[in-house]
């Protein structure tokens, strides 16, 4: 299965990155310089390599959580779709060995393809409202043993294995969907990158070459937010492409139907 990345760029991400750019800049005009001959130069300086080594540790941390985040979410989804289509399949090749179960699998593949046409209409932030509906296939599944008395054994156990991982996958999916950075660390990285620029500011000559490094260094800073958040918080181009496994995971057994396009009228004369 083809991954989306989470930092893919759209309209807003450029907006972002410019609104960012104009604040580094009016943010640096604001801030007054010291110049080198202020007793406090050397200080300021020193202390621009302690922050810059705890905002170091601090985004490395974010970071890690973010890209882990985002690292299980795709596999769980992976998981989930490989084995609703092993149950498929495990679900016919039982029915096929007992033709009085056609029913039983009419049901389940009722259930299956429901479930992936929900994704056709809804993005990934919808994913809650198939619970009812996967729960209808696991509900199926399990009421073999009293639809029959006969059937490959070996076959089901397979079938309750794979509904058991699918049903893991979509409890993991579902709390990691919701395990984004909270308030208390946006606040603790925002407090460390402000207070690092402005110590960055305040510790630069006051000279046009200078201001124009400390102003690419501000900006960049920021910009490090600006990528933590994107990793963080999925766009909607990002639910869309994860909808779309789930919607086209069954099509050789039910497509997504498509929207017929509008024929144009031809004008008479």
């Amino acid at each position: 299965m083809m991954r989306p990345s989470t930092t893919s760029a759209t309209f807003l991400t450029y907006v972002r990155v410019i609104i960012l750019l104009i604040f580094s800049i009016l943010f640096v005009r604001t801030v007054p310089f010291l110049t080198e001959q202020t007793d406090f130069f050397q200080f300021f300086s020193n202390q621009v390599v302690n922050m810059g080594i705890l905002y170091a540790i601090i985004v490395g941390f974010l970071m890690t959580i973010t890209l882990k985040r985002k690292q299980a979410l795709d596999e769980f989804v992976s998981q989930e779709l490989n084995k609703i289509r092993r149950m498929y399949h495990l679900s016919k090749n039982i029915a096929l060995d007992n033709p009085k179960l056609n029913k039983w699998f009419s049901e389940i593949r009722s259930a299956l393809t429901e479930y992936s046409k929900l994704f056709c209409e809804h993005d990934f932030d919808s994913y809650d409202l198939g619970n009812p509906l996967f729960r209808k296939v696991t509900y199926s599944i399990y009421s073999l043993p009293r639809e029959q008395s006969t059937y490959n054994k070996e076959l089901y156990v397979s079938l309750l294995t794979a509904t058991e991982a699918a049903t893991e996958s979509r409890e993991y999916i579902r709390s990691k969907r919701d395990q984004m950075i909270g308030m208390y660390q946006w606040i603790v990285i925002s407090v460390v990158t402000g207070t690092l620029s402005a110590i960055l500011i305040t510790s630069t000559p006051d000279d046009m070459i200078s201001r124009i490094v400390t102003t690419a260094v501000v900006f960049n800073l920021f910009l490090v937010l600006l990528l933590i958040y994107e990793y963080d918080t999925p766009s909607h181009k990002i639910n869309r492409v994860y909808a779309s496994y789930y919607a086209h995971n069954l099509d050789d057994i039910d497509p997504c139907p498509v929207r017929p396009k509008k024929r144009r009228l031809k004008r008479k004369g």
